[in-house]
């Protein structure tokens, strides 16, 4: 599978440079799914890569909405968070 790009709008005041990418999880059905690499990072916006294998897999068998989060850290040890809907057919 196609590997799912996924575009992370930070937190007001936090730079893409400051972010620890090597602490980037996608959650899914409470699975971790790996990312596969940060493509770009500017102002506070990330382009990252997740691995679509493993994602189908967690999605097989779901219709409907699903909640997916990513979670990241700082070097300062701040952890952030976001949640977005996916529809599935």
């Amino acid at each position: 599978a196609p590997a799912v790009l996924a575009t992370i709008t930070l937190p007001e005041g936090t730079a893409a440079s400051e972010v620890a990418t090597g602490t980037l999880r996608m959650t899914v059905d409470g699975a971790l799914v790996g990312i596969e690499a940060v493509r770009a990072a500017a102002g506070d916006r990330l382009l990252v890569t997740f691995d679509g294998g493993e994602l189908a897999g967690r999605l097989n068998g779901y219709t409907g909405e699903l909640a997916v989060t990513v979670t990241g850290h700082l070097p300062s040890g701040e952890t952030f968070t976001g949640t977005d809907a996916v529809r599935l057919r």
